[in-house]
């Protein structure tokens, strides 16, 4: 399986930029680590925050790590 991430940013005089990536694994790591896929530079969040990974063929999980929160919506 692969994931497209969509990084969506605004520029100075207020045009949309839309940069696309594609991962093409089963599992993307979330955090402040530069080896991330989603890098979230923020202090509330941990080097090594939550994963995505496909458990089947229909379905992902996504877990944080040990004591961190995640809120899902969608």
């Amino acid at each position: 399986m692969a994931f497209l991430l969509r990084s969506i940013s605004r520029s100075a005089d207020g045009r949309e930029i839309v940069r696309t990536s594609k991962v093409s694994d089963d599992l993307l790591k979330i955090g402040r680590d530069p080896d991330s896929d989603i890098r979230l530079n923020d202090l509330a969040v941990a080097l090594h925050h939550a994963t995505i990974e496909q458990v089947s063929a229909t379905r992902v999980g996504v877990s944080a790590e040990m004591g961190m929160s995640i809120e899902l919506d969608g």
